[in-house]
């Protein structure tokens, strides 16, 4: 009844008004005005955690000019701020993240401009992130994923979501979102997108909830200091029931009944003495009874995955350069099962005739991948620094084979009739083994050339064994005109090189690779104009991206669907980012995107999204209201054809309190309103787009020690 009558901005506004009254009834007699509400030393408080208490509280008390210095490192590789950092760059600490309604990367992602995140049919936690409008493929590929310095992107698809899906919140002590090309630094994957996720590693918590569809939760973080050692682990686990789902089986049409069944946990471990420094990662998720890669939707799909990645990182000085190598090391598996066609379907196409369903079992197993990182910080004079290094990366891709009822190369040859079998005993090599080297040369130079003024300079030459070469180059200058104007002009030019599923698939009854794919390359152009005084900042960006070999599936002359290099339209758009104080106890943040062209392939992009949130805070607890919105996309269905799936709005909300310095508990509401909403599907044309869950209830308690 509620959303018949209200939109989500005007219950925002109505929720607003009550609050204030609440505030006013409460609070006058706290304080006489909001400066003496800043003034307040807050560290007499009993009911909160002195740690916590303390930062929160010190956040309050700074104007806007001075969180707009809290630090950036992904963007050059040394520390700037907001302002200074030549990009276009959204940041959150621990306690921006903890007052919204959201536990998960992706749905983070989705209160900064420009991104966009959305469930498709890969598997039943498949929320790939894109940046401004571009979706290639739902692997990330081309937005490079940095977890404490690790690479996460996969050696054999060259993306980060099917390894780290749903990334927990509650281990990040500090996410950059860097919208634009990175690829100077970082080489290829950074192409349109860098996000820079700092694990935390000084506190001491332990955390348990439960909520909706049976979803348990728990959360250990650890910090010790053993002599000069100091040591930290992060621990997680996350498993759900799933919701239920009646969708339309791709071939006969009947209705098939299947759930978004979930299970994710990592840990991960930090050793830090002097200037060495050791981390170790593992994650690991599994889903079932969903969609499995966009196929027939089937209770006995499963879909699980593994990584585990090891980083030694030794620092030293010479002459009057501060100098790290990084040695890095990687592992991942990916098991796949699942039904790929319904029953009866090769009843008349097979030897001996069978009329079971297609099902294969696929294990992509020991992926590995070799890096050496050598980074130098080279400060020439107090104005001036020289970044520098190098890079190798070796990767390994072994030969896969799947397993499976009936002859899939003969399949995908359309070879009929088709050997069939009674069990899952006939072997089909779909991923070529391959090997890789990759060299990478960098240089960086920064000089303020006034106090005011900045300019960053980067170029970097990379080398792919058997593909080709790729120079990156990057400009950027930055400009303050007074304590409150500043403007951001950058340039840079960035690739992806083809991943190795993408050039070596074969015997794909749908798709298959391409080796003579080249890498695509985007060069981008955006200016940044940025306003802030003590209450309000503003960050408004219009940015031109023009593409050149962006790899996608194209349709061949076999009727398979291939991957190619193809010219993509170029896209240009506008970006919001908003903060406002109103006083001590009420702030706001508001972001939107608008594309004004983008590529007809990314038809399931929206091309409007955006969010508002508004943050109540009391001594010991705090309210947040936020929504998001993702305007109008497009599907594929079975016949190829495309269907308009409406925008939609999606509101959170969370409250917290702090019952003692020890104990907190919280409640975090998700679609708080029950909105039925519909998202795209993957790559394989479906007979419906892919339903979402309703409103979710997670309650959680807290205890620090």
């Amino acid at each position: 009844m509620l959303t018949g009558l209200c939109k989500p901005w005007e219950i925002a506004v109505l929720t607003l008004a009550i609050l204030g009254i609440v505030d006013r009834a409460l609070g006058d007699d706290l304080y006489s005005s909001d400066e003496d509400y800043f003034a307040n030393d807050f560290s007499t408080n009993d009911f909160l955690a002195s740690d916590e208490t303390d930062d929160f509280e010190a956040l309050l008390e700074l104007p806007i000019e001075e969180l707009m210095e809290v630090e950036v490192t992904g963007s050059t590789m040394t520390s700037k701020s907001i302002v200074t950092a030549p990009s276009s760059v959204t940041v959150f600490n621990q306690q921006r993240i903890k007052e919204l309604g959201v536990d998960k990367l992706h749905e983070l992602a989705n209160y900064v401009p420009g991104f966009q995140s959305y469930l498709s049919s890969g598997w039943s936690h498949n929320h790939s992130i894109s940046v401004r409008g571009r979706r290639i493929s739902s692997a990330l590929t081309d937005v490079l994923l940095l977890i404490d310095g690790h690479r996460i992107n996969n050696a054999r698809t060259g993306g980060a979501s099917s390894a780290v899906p749903t990334f927990p919140l509650s281990q990040v002590e500090r996410v950059e979102f860097i919208r634009g090309p990175g690829a100077s630094i970082y080489g290829s994957n950074a192409m349109i997108g860098v996000i820079n996720i700092i694990t935390r590693k000084n506190a001491n918590q332990a955390t348990l909830a439960y909520g909706t569809h049976n979803r348990k939760t728990a959360d250990l973080l650890v910090n010790d200091d053993l002599g000069s050692i100091e040591v930290s682990l992060v621990a997680h686990h996350d498993s759900d029931n799933g919701e239920t789902y009646d969708v339309i089986s791709n071939n006969t049409q009947s209705i098939v009944e299947l759930r978004d069944k979930r299970e994710f946990s990592d840990i991960i471990f930090n050793l830090a003495w002097q200037q060495t420094e050791v981390n170790l990662q593992y994650y690991e998720n599994a889903s079932k009874g969903y969609f499995l890669e966009g196929s027939t939707p089937d209770k006995d799909n499963r879909r699980e995955s593994n990584l585990f990645s090891a980083r030694l990182n030794q620092g030293f000085d010479w002459l009057s350069v501060d100098s790290n190598v990084s040695l890095e090391y990687q592992l991942s598996h990916l098991t796949l099962h699942g039904q790929v066609q319904e029953q009866g379907t090769f009843n008349l196409l097979s030897d001996p005739p069978s009329d079971a369903p297609l099902m294969t079992d696929v294990n992509f197993d020991d992926i590995e991948g070799y890096r050496v990182f050598w980074l130098n910080n080279w400060p020439l004079s107090d104005r001036q620094s020289f970044q520098f290094g190098t890079e190798y990366r070796f990767q390994k891709v072994r030969k896969t084979y799947a397993k499976s009822n009936f002859d899939i190369a003969a399949l995908a040859e359309q070879s009929f009739p088709i050997a069939s079998s009674d069990t899952m005993s006939i072997p089909t090599l779909v991923q070529e083994a391959t090997t890789r080297d990759i060299w990478g040369l960098f240089g960086q130079y920064q000089h303020d050339i006034t106090h005011a003024t900045q300019l960053t300079l980067g170029l970097r030459y990379d080398r792919y064994a058997s593909i080709g070469s790729e120079v990156s180059p990057r400009a950027s200058l930055v400009h303050s005109f007074n304590n409150h104007h500043s403007i951001k002009l950058t340039y840079g030019r960035a690739f992806r090189a083809p991943a190795e599923n993408e050039l070596f698939l074969v015997n794909n009854p749908v798709i298959v690779g391409n080796p003579d794919l080249k890498p695509e390359t985007v060069s981008t152009w955006e200016a940044v104009w940025l306003a802030q005084w003590q209450q309000t900042f503003i960050s408004l960006g219009y940015f031109e991206n023009h593409f050149t070999d962006s790899i996608l599936l194209a349709p061949s002359d076999t009727g398979k669907l291939v991957f190619d290099n193809v010219r993509l339209k170029d896209s240009r758009g506008m970006e919001l980012e908003l903060h406002h104080h109103f006083n001590a106890r009420w702030s706001s943040r508001l972001t939107a995107m608008h594309l004004f062209n983008n590529a007809q392939e990314s038809f399931k992009e929206a091309d409007t999204v955006g969010s508002i949130s508004i943050n109540y805070h009391q001594p010991n607890w705090q309210a947040n209201l936020s929504s998001v919105y993702q305007g109008a996309r497009e599907t594929v269905i079975s016949n190829s054809d495309r269907i308009k799936l409406n925008d939609y709005w999606l509101l959170n909300g969370k409250l917290a309190y702090q019952w003692t310095s020890e104990w907190s508990t919280n409640l975090q509401i998700k679609n708080l309103l029950d909105k039925s909403y519909d998202t795209p599907n993957n790559n394989a044309p479906m007979n419906n787009p892919v339903p979402n869950r309703g409103r979710e209830f997670l309650a959680s308690v807290s205890y620090q020690f």
